[in-house]
């Protein structure tokens, strides 16, 4: 079938998600707090390390964890070498992969009281 799946567990808890080719979709748990400030070096752009700052590092690692799984990338590919592109609001508009320019949108909430969730949908036009 022409979809595409992710799945992501943290703690004894898992999330799933599934879109209809050709979109492509990524999610990801992640224990907040778990991100050391000294570690959002190797993977933050300028940009991301404002919305860090704004809505703490966890937020963008989650978002960009789940971006990175809906791109199908591999360790060939370094962390940092994916940009997302997130408005004042706190919304991804799109991701940058190696200049490429991907629309995209996305959701996040708190899976428990300790595990924030994040859902990256990449479409036609982030929708």
């Amino acid at each position: 079938m022409p979809l595409s799946i992710s799945i992501s567990h943290c703690n004894g808890c898992g999330l799933a998600a599934v879109a209809d080719h050709p979109a492509r979709i990524g999610v990801d748990l992640e224990r907040t707090g778990q991100i050391e400030r000294e570690h959002c070096r190797y993977f933050l752009s300028p940009a991301e390390w404002i919305v860090a700052e704004r809505a703490g590092a966890t937020f963008v690692w989650t978002l960009k964890e789940a971006a990175w799984k809906a791109l199908s990338l591999t360790d060939d590919t370094p962390f940092f070498a994916l940009r997302l592109a997130i408005d004042r609001s706190g919304e991804l508009r799109g991701v940058w992969l190696r200049g490429d320019w991907t629309p995209a949108r996305a959701r996040t909430w708190r899976f428990s009281s300790e595990i924030l969730a994040a859902v990256v949908y990449l479409g036609p036009n982030g929708q």
